[in-house]
């Protein structure tokens, strides 16, 4: 039986949005049955998972209304052990992402590196 992952996106700025739902669904596809949501705000994101539980959500730290933090301790309220994964512009905010006890950390400009933890977090899914 295929591994059933929910995923979340959330990021205000579109294109970065698109890339990370590309590399998402290029990865995925052929490895397991997976959904998949995009927010570009974080209020629209916390909406959905009251009633539809992420196993991981890819997330923006720098957002209007709400940032990527205060969405995450919200995320963590609704399912404690949902893996966050912080997506950013802003390379300093990764001591602060620590707080939220996050799987991974990749930056914007960096996005590429999506290559590298993509692989890890489909093989701790596969264990749990």
């Amino acid at each position: 039986m295929k591994l059933k992952i929910n995923i979340c996106i959330c990021d205000d700025d579109k294109i970065s949005l698109d890339r990370v739902e590309d590399f998402l669904n290029r990865f995925f596809a052929d490895k397991c049955n997976y959904s998949m949501a995009s927010f570009q705000n974080g209020e629209d994101l916390l909406n959905y998972c009251e009633k539809n539980c992420p196993d991981v959500v890819f997330l923006d730290i720098d957002m209007p209304a709400m940032t990527g933090f205060e969405v995450a301790e919200r995320l963590q309220m609704i399912k404690k052990n949902v893996l966050i994964i912080f997506i950013t512009s802003y390379e300093d905010k990764v001591y602060q992402s620590w707080e939220y006890q996050p799987f991974w950390f990749v930056r914007k400009n960096h996005i590429e590196d999506l290559n590298i933890v993509l692989p890890k977090l489909f093989a701790k899914m596969e264990q749990e």
